[in-house]
């Protein structure tokens, strides 16, 4: 049977076919292992004045958990872009139709929300009669092979309602209380996702809602808009044509986007990205931190503890930071959230550096430009390092005994950050280097000296996540995700190895007697590229 050049066959699942579509998708999910997703569901009916903290979760869950899921629509497709058949003649796309939301009975739903969907051409009235049972479609899509599958890349458009839906109907309970507990559920069910409102951030002119980016993409929509299958089919053809047009390379950078936005920082946005900060700083006092620099020019040849000090300081004086990645989180390992449907990572993007002339080292920058690092846009568009420091002093981040610090064999990441508030080259001793640090940070909890000792815990930040269970979420060797990768290591490494009080573990806290008794650890020449 020869296939018709874009013909789309939209497999509408009711109740009496239910099984046999799911048996269908069993059979291609290893072959057309993406799946662009969309959902229609009753609108909204709680809406929030403002988003603090974890209030945005707090919206979808009560959202979601009030109301009923109208419809789901599935587009399968494999690496190159192609749809299977399923031994028809045109390409096909999947349509679930439930049953639960009846619009005689339940009164919680938005009108205007239900008038589109009914110009669009829902009949709620045959969903009702013959729609399928959301129970038995997360029975059987638990079954599928689709979800709790490492090797399924989920494909969606601002996605954190249909998630939501799908999750509700996987577990049969309502979202968990927290946001954090929704996050895990995410990574067991949907490890792999793709959210193109997220990409698109990544790009110069697009902007808006799925129809605006798929037009500006050159695409027409072909299906009725707001029905499930319709918008399943115009994702993934969004996805198609971004990934073509505008990342031909690896996508790793946007695995997990579903969950975490990078707050890009630059000299439009730095106070209130501060502010931002400001506000959350109390009640998420732990700050991951990673930085980006141009590698190091100066060796020495290391005796002691001085010449390893030397070495970090007369390198730090001679170069620039790049960037640097913070992320915040609490006691639970939770970070902020703020008007999003995940959580907030900072990265703050330099301009003092000049990659034309400048001191650095060629295979570092190299190495920078690879990973995505435009320096170019660093000059015109970055933060001056003195206004950055301007507002990390007053921020409520340092000189602060509440905050902690997290880092990975921190010693440079600290030089920079020290030779920034000082405004000054770091001093000529290291007693004195500390006395600042004592300062400035005065908890400091560093990765690298506390896996000293744990067997099978060895080498580089990306090497010890592994060793622990964790991937990492964005790309590597840009400051903000290395932030976040320290952040759930170190949040890992306490719970599975440190369960008590951390200020009993000798040598974290970066107290007076630690600062005097044991600094090897912070000038051992660790390399934080050795993954």
């Amino acid at each position: 049977m020869s296939l018709q050049p874009n013909s789309i066959l939209i497999r509408e699942v009711w109740t009496e076919n239910l099984e046999q579509e799911f048996a269908l998708i069993s059979g291609i999910v290893d072959d057309y292992p993406y799946v662009a997703m969309d959902t229609e569901f009753p609108g909204t009916i709680y809406k929030l004045s403002e988003f603090i903290h974890d209030e945005c979760y707090v919206q979808v869950r009560d959202n979601v958990n009030a109301l009923k899921l109208i419809q789901v629509g599935l587009t399968f497709f494999d690496e190159q872009g192609k749809l299977p058949a399923c031994g028809t003649d045109s390409y096909c796309i999947w349509q679930f139709n439930f049953r639960e939301f009846d619009l005689r009975e339940h009164i919680s739903y938005a009108p205007d929300s239900i008038g589109l969907l009914s110009k669009s051409g829902i009949k709620f009235w045959t969903f009702n009669q013959i729609g399928v049972d959301i129970k038995k479609f997360g029975e059987l899509l638990m079954s599928s092979g689709v979800v709790m599958n490492d090797n399924v890349r989920w494909i969606t458009f601002h996605s954190k309602y249909d998630f939501g839906y799908l999750i509700k109907a996987l577990t049969g309970r309502n979202l968990p209380e927290t946001r954090g507990e929704f996050f895990q559920l995410m990574n067991i069910f949907f490890p792999v996702v793709y959210d193109i409102k997220y990409m698109i951030r990544f790009t110069p002119n697009l902007h808006g809602g799925l129809k605006r980016v798929a037009r500006m993409l050159g695409l027409q929509t072909q299906r009725q808009a707001h029905q499930a299958g319709g918008d399943s089919l115009l994702t993934f053809r969004t996805f198609k044509k971004l990934r073509e047009a505008c990342f031909p390379e690896s996508l790793q950078r946007f695995v997990g986007s579903n969950t975490m936005e990078i707050r890009e920082v630059w000299n439009d946005n730095l106070r209130e990205e501060f502010e931002a900060i400001y506000r959350i700083i109390d009640d998420y006092p732990y700050v991951a931190m990673d930085t980006e620099f141009p590698g190091t020019i100066i060796d020495t040849q290391e005796v002691d503890n001085e010449f390893r000090y030397r070495k970090v300081r007369d390198n730090v004086n001679r170069l620039k930071l790049i960037q640097l990645g913070l992320s915040f989180f609490n006691e639970q390992g939770n970070l902020p959230a703020r008007g999003t449907e995940g959580f907030y990572i900072w990265q703050f993007n330099f301009c003092d550096f000049d990659v034309h002339h400048d001191p650095q080292s060629p295979q570092s920058i190299d190495f920078l430009c690879r990973h995505g690092i435009n320096f170019s846009q660093f000059k015109e568009r970055g933060v001056d390092i003195n206004t950055f420091a301007e507002f990390l002093m007053s921020s409520g981040v340092v000189a602060n005994d509440i905050v902690r610090w997290v880092t990975f064999d921190g010693k440079y990441d600290f030089g920079y950050l020290l030779k920034a508030l000082t405004g000054e080259d770091l001093p000529e001793k290291r007693d004195k280097f500390f006395s600042l640090m004592k300062t400035f940070f005065p908890v400091v909890y560093d990765v690298k000296f506390m896996i000293n000792g744990i067997q099978g815990l060895h080498g580089g930040l990306e090497r010890v996540a592994g060793a622990l269970g964790l991937q990492r979420e964005g790309v590597a060797h840009q400051a903000g995700p290395d932030s976040l990768l320290t952040c759930r290591t170190f949040s890992k490494l306490r719970e599975i190895h440190f369960p008590g009080p951390l200020d009993q573990f000798h040598g974290i806290s970066l107290t007076e007697n630690f600062l005097t008794q044991n600094l090897h650890f912070k000038f051992n020449d660790y390399s934080k590229q050795d993954e």
